[in-house]
């Protein structure tokens, strides 16, 4: 395949930029609400999860040309995102807005299986066709303790409560660990047990920090 070495213009408006390197391959594409690019791994077109709708902005492709992590943008918020080899992400900066003004935003850490998501996604989707139910629920609780469908460990940044608070969590994905300081300026650091349920909390109720 040949190009032109040069073009100058003025101004180009597309719907869609797929940038490649000498051999072809996919390497970045910049794209707008309409034509958000199909997650690819391995050559596959793979499912995503969550909506899409309206969401435009760049999303980046290795050597192989699988997708390794992207910059979206929507109405409602913003994601910067780092993928884990033949994975999903692992790293993620986030802003979401809900409609009622509550916003949540800050650096986000995951665990993900040595298990290529292709694999995961052929795992989890008999699951995810299931009618909704306690038997549902079971069996992505199972996919959740094998850890098939990786974990969320750590949160840092701003609550939708309007605390400014560090979450750190389990394989399971479950919290174990708060550190916060609240809407009025409260600081507290909380210890939860396996069920997600507070067991000790510092400073003990009762006392004031002001």
């Amino acid at each position: 395949m040949e190009y032109e070495r040069t073009l100058k213009v003025e101004e180009i408006e597309v719907r869609q930029i797929n940038i490649v390197d000498s051999k072809g391959t996919r390497r970045m594409a910049i794209f707008n609400g309409d034509s958000f690019p199909e997650a690819v791994m391995d050559g596959e077109v793979l499912s995503r999860n969550g909506n899409q709708n309206g969401a435009a902005g760049m999303l980046f492709y290795n050597e192989d040309g699988d997708e390794c992590g992207g910059l979206v943008y929507a109405n409602s918020g913003a994601m910067l995102m780092f993928d884990q080899h033949k994975q999903d992400q692992i790293i993620g900066f986030s802003y979401d807005e809900q409609q009622d003004g509550k916003r949540e935003y800050g650096l986000n850490i995951w665990d993900r299986p040595d298990v290529p998501l292709r694999e995961v996604i052929e795992i989890a989707t008999p699951v995810m066709n299931m009618e909704n139910g306690p038997e549902k629920q079971s069996e992505w609780k199972r996919l959740q303790a094998e850890g098939i469908l990786g974990a969320q460990r750590m949160f840092a940044g701003h609550s939708q409560d309007g605390a400014i608070s560090v979450s750190l969590s389990d394989k399971k994905g479950t919290p174990r660990l708060r550190m916060r300081v609240d809407s009025d300026d409260n600081p507290q650091i909380e210890f939860l047990n396996s069920r997600g349920e507070v067991v000790y909390r510092l400073p003990p109720d009762g006392i004031s920090m002001d």
